[in-house]
């Protein structure tokens, strides 16, 4: 790869965290004393479907010839159903009722490779860049703990990553549901 492309990549990946960082805070700064409910795990797990149901959302079940999907209509909440992620940035529903705000993100170890991983985690760390009220909500599918599955080795660096983040473990303690 030549410096050329090397750095025509940087400047893209640049001005995505950018553009990301500027939306992110937008919403976030529109409503400060919201409780942020941030729910983070792996790709695939059900993320979005937990958003849904949080705020309410019907979800709705499609059967195909040889499976069943769930969708909600009109949602902030896009529930994939390709194998490919669907949630790229942190969809974020302020609910006045309640007054959460509701942050489904993307998912780590993304299959859209490398860049769309950096994009994802600097997303995340956003939302929990300022001092706020936060809960977060781990999803995990049940596979991920089990032995044949590494030991719940996804679990495990999940919780790193959240650790460091939230360094002081009795704040996490409070938070982590």
């Amino acid at each position: 790869m030549s410096n050329y492309t090397a750095k025509n990549n940087i400047d893209e990946l640049t001005n995505k965290i950018k553009k990301i960082r500027n939306q992110i805070v937008k919403q976030l700064d529109s409503h400060p004393d919201f409780i942020r409910v941030i729910i983070i795990g792996n790709s695939e797990v059900g993320k979005s479907t937990i958003a849904n149901a949080i705020i309410g959302r019907m979800l709705l079940i499609r059967k195909n010839k040889n499976q069943k999907t769930l969708f909600t209509m009109n949602s902030p909440f896009p529930i994939g159903d390709t194998m490919m992620p669907k949630t790229t940035f942190p969809n974020i529903y302020a609910d006045y009722s309640t007054e959460l705000l509701v942050c489904d993100t993307a998912g780590f170890e993304d299959a859209r490779g490398a860049e769309q991983d950096i994009l994802n985690s600097f997303a995340i760390e956003q939302l929990f860049k300022e001092a706020c009220k936060i809960k977060i909500l781990f999803a995990f599918t049940e596979d991920e703990t089990l032995v044949q599955s590494g030991r719940g080795k996804n679990v495990d660096n999940i919780l790193k990553i959240l650790n460091h983040m939230i360094p002081n473990k009795e704040e996490l303690k409070k938070c982590l549901g």
